[in-house]
């Protein structure tokens, strides 16, 4: 019996390690080996791993318009942002069905919701231009079902009643805007807008955190630094109006540039402003005399050789019988592209917008629309 008590005496250290070796059990019995014995998770258990679940960009969609009496949505793709080409054979893809049902000036974004949303003017050119106060704003969540609209209207915002032009709306998100209610996060869509005051159609901006609901819209204030002296009203040699605003982040300089008039540089170190115009040499992204409906988008690494690249686009000097595009890769100086040589398109584009989509996306459209035909396009190289 001595003996006996001897060797379990001896065993004891090597019960109490297979004990710690083997795990705890759960009140249902099931072993969880790993876990700590104080109740608390292991960081394997809590953390998720990081990745980025977001489908790759591979394209580009072109959201315009066609002219003066063809004001509906058309669409046009590009496999490389250099060659793009008409879908629907040319023709509108979406015809507007409030307020005077054209669409002018088509901007496109995927907003925080994961919808995308076209931002349009809503108006008639042949009933003139200082016929419309309002814009007009469509939500889809493939940018092929389009149903969801909604009318904005700027003389409906106090101190806006006398508004005869609202222009070129455009939308971007703020992530540090602050709200009424003490939340952070809005819209801020930013047009071009006359008043009768004498300063010209002028570019202004106004905030909500719901794009679909006008009543949630602040009041417009203006964007540039020198609208508030008239700079812009057209006397003594100044220029009518500042209008077609497009802002982008320059992440070289990092800082965001809005270009307005197709042929002016504006920047500020905050997405909201205020908005400084620059002078020359810099305030010029092409050498053509004219130019409107600017846009300003980034070539993806797979087209840009992996410089971070920019391209930016407008009407031309024959506005509707061409268009103009360069590229920057500072902000500073611009390559003219030439066209059938640098970049083609099949279709004329007016004041349009450029994006970037998934292969999916991509081929719901081309299903959709019909296949397009690239083999004519350059290398951009």
């Amino acid at each position: 019996m001595k003996k006996f008590f001897i060797l379990l005496l001896m065993l004891i250290p090597f019960i109490a390690l297979a004990s710690c070796v083997g795990g705890d059990k759960d009140e249902g019995g099931t072993e969880t080996a790993g876990k700590p014995t104080d109740g608390s998770d292991t960081q394997a258990d809590t953390e998720p791993l990081v990745e980025d679940d977001a489908p790759e960009k591979t394209s580009y969609l072109f959201a315009y318009f066609r002219g003066n009496d063809q004001e509906n949505l058309c669409y046009g793709v590009s496999r490389d942002g250099r060659n793009f080409r008409a879908l629907n054979g040319g023709r509108e893809v979406f015809t507007s069905y409030l307020g005077t049902r054209c669409m002018r000036d088509p901007f496109i974004f995927e907003g925080e919701d994961g919808n995308f949303y076209i931002v349009a003017t809503d108006m008639q050119s042949a009933r003139g231009w200082n016929s419309q106060s309002t814009i007009v704003i469509y939500k889809t969540p493939d940018l092929i079902d389009i149903t969801d609209g909604v009318l904005v209207d700027y003389k409906k915002f106090k101190g806006f009643e006398n508004c005869s032009r609202a222009w070129a709306p455009q939308v971007i998100w703020s992530p540090e805007h602050e709200n009424e209610d003490g939340s952070q996060g809005a819209y801020m869509i930013y047009l071009a807008i006359e008043l009768g005051d004498g300063r010209g159609t002028i570019m202004y901006k106004n905030f909500t955190t719901d794009l679909m609901d006008p009543a949630k819209y602040t009041v417009p204030k203006m964007m540039l630094s020198g609208e508030a002296a008239g700079k812009y009203n057209g006397q003594n040699g100044g220029m009518n109006g500042a209008i077609d605003g497009d802002i982008i982040k320059d992440t070289v300089n990092d800082r965001w540039v809005m270009f307005f008039d197709g042929r002016n540089i504006s920047v500020s170190k905050n997405v909201e402003g205020p908005y400084k115009e620059l002078d020359e040499p810099y305030t010029k992204a092409h050498p053509a005399t004219a130019l409107e409906g600017s846009n300003m988008y980034k070539l993806l690494p797979k087209d840009s050789g992996g410089r971070d690249t920019w391209i930016f686009c407008a009407d031309g000097d024959a506005f509707g019988f061409g268009f103009c595009v360069s590229q920057t890769t500072d902000f500073k100086e611009y390559k003219r592209l030439r066209p059938t040589v640098d970049f083609t398109y099949d279709f004329i584009p007016r004041h349009g917008y450029v994006i970037t989509i998934t292969d999916e996306q991509y081929d719901k459209l081309i299903k959709k629309y019909g296949d397009v035909d690239y083999s004519d396009g350059v290398t951009g190289r």
